[in-house]
């Protein structure tokens, strides 16, 4: 069978059984079979694939029928310019995200005092690494502190870490019930932050039902919801996050939509954080 008949033949597969971008889905597991980075590079496409290469795509496109998320079944996903490997149940870090750090990217590019001074930042629910690693990827002189309540999520950033060689400047830390208030920083390490920065589990307890299969099958409940109202982990970041940072410091999330308001409301019925909501960003679906 060709590369194309086993894409043609999977995509139709995917199809019929719904699950959702059939034909990249084909494309991206075939692509890592061969061994190519992207699927538009391999040519030509009416050469036959070995017996091994076959068994190979059959094997991963059953787990995708399973509903399984490309990113583990391919074992690594790339996020800006790293390559990052991804496990389940690991939260998989989304073109959201992505976003989330352009911006933060953008607004610390524009203090240029910053080229010489030491940045502090510390990562809330770090999964794996995508942001801290990203962060101290731009910024060589960015320290990071990242922190997770699972030991499959520190042991992952860690390993990321050891990969792209930045483990010198990144602190990990497990806490261990979800809140800042538990967090226990070394002795030795400095506890004051220029940036806070979190995707945390923002998704309202009413909306966990709507998920896709994907989610809800394969990664970590504790990464997307976020309570009744979604607000559980946010609050304990503005609470906690006011005391850990430096002066003129900033804290920066993912929220949903309805978020904002409430965090404005958060704020002015906590005026001794001395916080303001300095700006509100959509991502690309205008969310």
């Amino acid at each position: 069978i060709s590369i194309l008949e086993a894409v043609s033949y999977w995509t139709r597969k995917f199809e019929a059984a719904g699950v959702p971008e059939p034909g990249a889905s084909a494309e991206y597991i075939t692509g890592h079979v061969l061994r190519f980075k992207s699927f538009s590079l391999i040519s030509p496409l009416a050469q036959n694939l070995t017996a091994e290469e076959r068994t190979k795509v059959w094997k991963l496109c059953e787990k995708r029928m399973n509903r399984m998320p490309i990113q583990y079944i391919l074992g690594e996903w790339d996020f800006r310019d790293l390559n990052l490997v991804m496990r389940p149940p690991v939260f998989i870090p989304r073109p959201e995200t992505e976003e989330l750090v352009e911006h933060l990217w953008l607004y610390l590019q524009e203090d240029l005092s910053r080229e010489e001074e030491e940045l502090g930042i510390l990562e809330v629910g770090c999964g794996s690494g995508a942001i801290s690693l990203s962060l101290l990827h731009e910024f060589p002189q960015a320290h990071c502190t990242a922190v997770d309540v699972t030991k499959e999520a520190v042991e992952l950033t860690q390993h990321n870490a050891e990969r792209l060689g930045l483990c010198d400047r990144l602190n990990i830390i497990k806490f261990i019930v979800l809140s800042l208030n538990d967090i226990v920083f070394p002795a030795d390490f400095e506890t004051k932050f220029d940036v806070i920065v979190s995707n945390p589990p923002y998704i309202w307890t009413q909306d966990m039902g709507t998920l896709e299969q994907e989610i809800v099958g394969y990664e970590n409940h504790c990464a997307l919801h976020g309570g009744t109202d979604g607000m559980g982990l946010i609050r304990d970041i503005i609470h906690t996050g006011h005391k850990l940072l430096k002066p003129g410091g900033s804290i920066w999330l993912e929220v949903d939509p309805r978020h904002p308001d409430m965090i404005q409301t958060y704020l002015n019925n906590h005026l001794q954080y001395q916080l303001h909501l300095a700006g509100v960003y959509q991502d690309f679906n205008e969310r």
